[in-house]
C-alpha cells in the first residue's frame, strides 16, 4: 500500500492528517485517470469496498485470471456482491499466500484498496485487509460484475480459496 498503509490505519492521527491521505490519493487518481480502462475507473470511483467480506478467491493459473468475490455495502446503502476478475493477472507467491490466508479467515474484512499503474499498460490493485494483510494484483484488464444482495451474510464454501491450472503467475 502506498496511501492507506497499516501504519496510517492504526495511527491515532488528527483529522487533518487523515484527510490529507485521502486528498493525496484523490490527486493520484486524477493524475492516472486518463490511462485507466472504463472498468478500472468504475472500481476506482464507483465501488465502495470498505468493510467488504471475502466470499471466494479463485486463482486460475492456466488462464492467468484472478477472481476476487466480495460482499460489500452497509445497512444504509444496501449490500452487493462485487466479483472482480483480473485478466492477464500476475500475483506473486507471497501475495497468493496472503490472499489464501485472508480468504480462509472468516474474520477478514477489506479495509482499504487503491489503484495504480503498473509497467507496460498494466494496472495494480492493492488491498489492505483486517487483520493486517497487504495484497496486490498486477493485471492488464478487469471484468466486473455487481449484483445487489439482501444482507451481509456470505455463503459458506468448503474452501474459499481455489487454485487451478499449471501456468505460473
Amino acid at each position: 500500500m502506498q496511501f492507506f498503509t497499516p501504519e496510517w490505519h492504526e495511527a491515532d492521527l488528527p483529522q487533518a492528517e487523515t484527510d490529507a491521505v485521502f486528498a493525496a490519493y484523490d490527486r493520484h487518481l486524477e493524475a492516472i485517470w486518463p490511462r485507466l480502462h472504463a472498468t478500472v475507473r468504475v472500481l476506482a470511483n464507483d465501488l465502495v469496498l470498505q468493510d467488504a467480506l471475502i466470499r471466494r478467491v479463485v486463482l486460475d493459473r492456466g488462464e492467468r485470471e484472478f477472481r476476487l468475490e466480495l460482499r460489500a455495502g452497509d445497512d444504509h446503502a444496501g449490500y452487493f456482491d462485487a466479483d472482480l476478475t483480473y485478466l492477464g493477472a500476475v500475483v506473486d507467491a507471497a501475495d497468493v499466500a496472503r490472499f489464501a490466508a485472508a480468504a480462509r479467515d472468516p474474520e477478514t474484512e477489506l479495509l482499504y484498496d487503491e489503484l495504480d499503474l503498473g509497467d507496460q499498460d498494466t494496472f495494480v490493485h492493492r488491498l489492505l485487509f483486517w487483520p493486517y494483510r497487504e495484497c496486490e494484483v498486477l493485471f492488464s484488464a478487469l471484468a466486473l460484475r455487481v449484483a445487489p444482495r439482501a444482507d451481509r451474510a456470505v455463503p459458506l464454501f468448503p474452501d474459499r480459496f481455489i487454485e487451478v491450472g499449471q501456468r505460473a503467475l
